[in-house]
């Protein structure tokens, strides 16, 4: 979420920090106060949370003053995030339910194991035209927690996949060749560069289009030969990917469509 902060003096630091929480116009604001904060700056959290991180001296009287000088902004956003659980509500991986896998619903659909073993199928989850069938030997392998780590499992083997192989292709078009690559499971950071030219990918792109995912790494590549946003650099993005705006448009309407890969949901 956005982020609104003010600076102000840390004043008489104390050696330990100090977590509390009160309401405020019905919604609760938890408070952490830390003794190397300098700022005052507020998140909007899950089930519209606030938290906000203070330094230990900074009285309740500046927190409201704080919290009414903003409030028209924390309802916005208080709203979206409203809109967004209830646009993208938690799964209960029941039979029927959609998964987005390579920016299409996949179904999930459940087979019972009788005469062969999980070694003979290779994994738990397979996917295939438009279905991801989740394979069960005993009931314990239906638990949700179960579920959630196989099939994350499967997007990470799938995502890693289809990221290098797509390095490899664009690598080869652009002559340009990272020294390495990584695989990653950041939460909100689809991609990265580093000065040392190691390039760093987000394995939850294979839930989005390929043109998207193909995006992220012509954008990271290009990275190698302009550590900016320059013009030079958006012109040879361009070159290798023309429709680029779109892949960036659907990466920021379709964020939370991938909330489901985090081990701990942004959302719910």
């Amino acid at each position: 979420m956005e982020q609104i902060s003010f600076f102000s003096l840390l004043k008489n630091p104390a050696k330990k920090n100090s977590f509390n929480c009160f309401i405020y116009k019905d919604t609760p604001v938890f408070i952490l106060r830390r003794a190397y904060q300098r700022s005052l700056n507020l998140r909007v959290e899950k089930n519209a949370r606030l938290q906000i991180n203070c330094s230990l001296s900074t009285s309740l009287k500046e927190i409201t003053a704080f919290l009414e000088e903003h409030w028209t902004w924390i309802q916005k956003q208080i709203s979206e995030q409203k809109k967004l659980i209830k646009k993208y509500p938690p799964k209960k991986w029941r039979e029927g339910e959609n998964f987005l896998f390579q920016g299409q619903n996949f179904i999930l659909k459940y087979k019972f194991l009788k005469n062969q073993t999980l070694n003979k199928v290779g994994f738990h989850f397979l996917h295939s035209k438009k279905t991801l069938i989740y394979y069960w030997k005993k009931p314990d392998d239906l638990n949700s927690n179960i579920l959630k780590k196989e099939l994350i499992s499967v997007y990470k083997k799938e995502g890693e996949k289809s990221l290098r192989k797509a390095v490899h292709h664009y690598s080869s078009l652009m002559r340009l060749f990272p020294k390495v690559v990584r695989v990653s499971s950041a939460k909100s950071l689809w991609g990265s560069c580093s000065s040392d030219k190691s390039l760093s990918l987000n394995w939850r792109l294979v839930a989005a289009p390929p043109s998207v995912l193909n995006y992220v790494v012509i954008h990271e590549l290009a990275h190698l030969k302009y550590l900016n946003h320059s013009p030079d650099f958006w012109s040879l993005v361009s070159h290798f990917c023309q429709k680029y705006k779109e892949q960036e448009i659907w990466l920021k309407k379709n964020a939370y469509a991938m909330d489901f890969l985090l081990l701990h949901s942004e959302l719910h």
